[in-house]
């Protein structure tokens, strides 16, 4: 009887009991999740030493509770801390495990955050594979469940891994989806990062792409931290380096220093310092440049960067085989090839076994020259090939397109919806008008028949006329779509060919006339500083080429871009080494490009150029001619430099070699290339050609004038001589005055 009193005191106490112990459990989740909050913000600032602190307090708190979950959430911040520090052993250790966990318990948000530090570390260690793998196997889940940080990281990481490997065209593709994906969520910081990534892909074939690149990364710039900030000044570093505008080049590396804390990022650092030196060596000043490059390996030791010491060793040799020291070249070349096997970094090998050629001949070896040159070619034709610049020419020419298209989209539809408007309207006005025009014609039909019939006809006659308008409307959208989609392939057309300014500020005494026919030139011009060889000098070296496309118009164009990006392919070709190896080069790579070879051996597309290398400390001109000459003035006196009588292309089977001429020059020599729409041209009084030896005795007559009046000169004689008639052809002519 006594008993079942004491019951209710016993509830009471363990529910007091339980309540206890639930209000403590959820005190210390509270606590941790706080914490863990702290750390990540501290994490994503870069501030490694206040993360390290809320690290350890989840640390305790998860070891008092003996709680897996909280245990496997510490492994998982210990992996983000140590990746911050770019101590990827560590990252690995604790990435591993936790990935593990969660993904046995199906923790979708810690189990992508695992995946991301796991493909980072991949990455930082060249196993491109494996994080292609994970990209790969955790891109869907993180769609499925709309995680956008793990989208953008993941579709960027697998972007560049396929860019190291050589894999350009699958990379491109990749990191447009990347880029799209981050313009659609927002994600500044990665829309930065798929930008530089692209540029450092098309910096490869074409600068003046990358250089686009950078420039819409450029609007971004001010919102990210200063990691993106350390990658954007060196892209733009890189792109200025293979433009050969070193001063810019050496202005954004030298801007990293600063942003960079170099006890925590050594690598960064290091890759800045090895980059500067970079620079030196091309600017001759070896000395510096060695320090430099002794001095990046140091950080590269300390951060254990095997990556980067392989680059190093690379750079090292590449001056001391511009020192022309083979034996030291082939010490640290064997070092670099060594680390490039182990890493798989293709990009690498092409320039190991490229130097390694170069060193085994001049020491005498050619038999192991002969073996570094096969797998110079071995790795050089897997990923250079004239088809994969063309590819990822016509993507991003398709993206530019595509982008252009989206807008005039939106314009168009805001437009059709007030077009829509309007009709609404004018069919309400109709409908009223008709029902009065019913019963007006009613009232008039006893009285007014032949009335009525002339309105009936009038009535028709208003009817083709609106059908006529309407035709006509749509004639003029369709030629307006097509001029706008022209218009734009000028504007890229232009973004190929050099600035007037990049022109006068290597040849400050020359001109360029370019007048296309139409909207966009089969004409094209190519400007660069060279690094020169033995046949044409080392120093001060400058290429001109003036090119005459088959056809016109659209394509014409495309066949400037084709040509274009050919060229760019000769520069560090060891293969061409004066303007005529040069021509036969673009001879042989046209009809691969190309591929419309016919069963007679011919085919349909082709150019007209010329290629001159001006060596400007020796006053010393080489040119070459395919089907175009070079005129050359002194003290009045007219010398014509032949090319050779076959162009680039259109026979192919035919064996063509070109003439590489060498023309001393002196103070106010002119020296002159033209495309045949000039002396073509029709007009004067009787309509007549204007003729090549009028042109000539034109440019006799007034090269005492310097650049600019001349090419005013030339430009008001052209327009003059044209009159009202029609142009022909598209025009092109160079001139410099010595």
């Amino acid at each position: 009887m006594n008993s079942r009193p004491l019951r209710i005191p016993i509830l009471i106490i363990n529910i007091l009991l339980f309540s206890g112990l639930f209000s403590q459990n959820n005190t210390y989740e509270k606590e941790f999740k706080a914490n863990e909050i702290l750390f990540y913000k501290s994490i994503n600032k870069g501030l490694t030493d206040s993360s390290l602190q809320f690290l350890k307090r989840c640390e305790r708190i998860s070891e008092s509770q003996s709680d897996s979950n909280l245990i496997h959430s510490v492994y998982l911040q210990k992996a983000s801390y140590y990746k911050l520090k770019d101590d990827y052993v560590n990252v690995s250790k604790f990435v591993r495990p936790a990935l593990g966990y969660f993904e046995r318990n199906n923790q979708v948000e810690n189990l992508l955050e695992a995946a991301d530090d796991l493909t980072s570390y991949y990455f930082a260690n060249s196993i491109y594979d494996s994080s292609i793998f994970i990209c790969e196997k955790y891109i869907p889940i993180a769609i499925k469940s709309k995680n956008n940080k793990s989208i953008s990281l993941l579709l960027y990481i697998k972007g560049k891994c396929l860019s190291f490997q050589g894999r350009l065209n699958e990379a491109t593709v990749v990191l447009r989806e990347g880029l799209k994906f981050s313009k659609e969520t927002h994600n500044e910081i990665n829309i930065v990062q798929c930008l530089l990534a692209l540029s450092a892909v098309y910096l490869e074939v074409n600068a003046k792409f990358a250089l686009s690149q950078l420039n819409e990364a450029k609007k971004f710039i001010d919102k990210v931290g200063n990691d993106q900030k350390y990658a954007f000044y060196t892209s733009f570093g890189n792109t200025y380096r293979n433009l050969g505008n070193y001063d810019s080049a050496l202005y954004f590396y030298t801007k990293i220093l600063p942003i960079i804390n170099k006890e925590n990022n050594k690598t960064a650092y290091g890759a800045t310092i090895g980059n500067i030196g970079n620079v030196y060596a091309d600017m001759g000043r070896y000395a510096e440049a060695l320090a430099k490059q002794f001095e990046s390996i140091e950080y590269f030791k300390m951060s254990s960067d095997s990556l980067d010491i392989e680059i190093a060793y690379g750079s090292i040799a590449d001056v001391y085989l511009q020192k022309k020291d083979y034996k030291q070249a082939l010490n640290y070349l064997k070092k670099a090839t060594a680390m490039s096997q182990r890493l798989g970094f293709v990009e690498e090998l092409i320039y190991n076994y490229t130097g390694l050629f170069q060193c085994y001949e001049n020491l005498g070896n050619y038999k192991e020259a002969f073996e570094s040159y096969k797998l110079y070619h071995k790795y050089n034709d897997s990923i250079r090939n004239t088809e994969t610049a063309k590819k990822l020419t016509e993507q991003e020419l398709n993206y530019r397109f595509d982008e252009r298209k989206k807008e005039d989209a939106i314009v168009q539809k805001s437009k059709d919806e007030m077009s829509q408007q309007q009709l609404k309207h004018q069919k309400l006005i109709s409908y009223i008008s008709f029902g009065g025009g019913i019963i007006l014609l009613s009232f008039l039909f006893i009285t007014m028949r032949n009335s009525n019939i002339r309105k009936k006809i009038n009535q028709q006659l208003e009817i083709s006329h609106f059908e006529i308008k309407t035709q006509k409307n749509i004639i003029e959208t369709k030629n307006r779509e097509i001029t706008d989609s022209i218009t734009y392939a000028s504007r890229l057309q232009q973004g190929i060919l050099p600035d007037a300014d990049e022109v006068k500020e290597l040849l400050p005494g020359s001109f360029i006339f370019y007048r296309p026919r139409d909207i966009v030139s089969g004409d094209f011009y190519w400007v660069r500083k060279l690094s020169g060889s033995a046949k044409v000098g080392t120093k001060g070296v400058v290429g001109i080429v003036i090119a005459d496309c088959t056809g016109h118009g659209v394509p014409g164009a495309f066949m400037s871009f084709i040509g274009s990006t050919i060229l760019n392919q000769t520069i560090g070709n060891k293969k061409v080494q004066s303007p005529g190896d040069a021509l036969e080069y673009l001879n042989e790579q046209l009809p691969n490009t190309l591929q419309s070879k016919t069963k007679t051996g011919q085919i349909n597309d082709g150019m007209e150029a010329g290629i001159c290398v001006l060596n400007k400390p020796e006053n010393k001109l080489f040119f070459s001619g395919a089907n175009l000459n070079l005129i050359h003035i002194r003290n009045g006196i007219v010398k014509e430099i032949k090319g050779d009588k076959h162009p680039i292309g259109l026979n192919i089977e035919l064996q063509k070699t070109f003439t590489t001429h060498e023309i001393s020059l002196e103070k106010n020599d002119c020296v002159y290339m033209f495309s045949d729409g000039y002396p073509d041209q029709f007009g004067g009084a009787k309509g007549k050609k204007f003729k090549y030896k009028n042109l000539v005795n034109l440019l006799v007559e007034n090269s005492s004038l310097n650049a600019d009046e001349q090419l005013k000169l030339v430009s008001s004689n052209f327009d003059s001589w044209k009159g009202k008639l029609e142009q022909l052809d598209d025009v092109l002519m160079f001139g410099i005055k010595i």
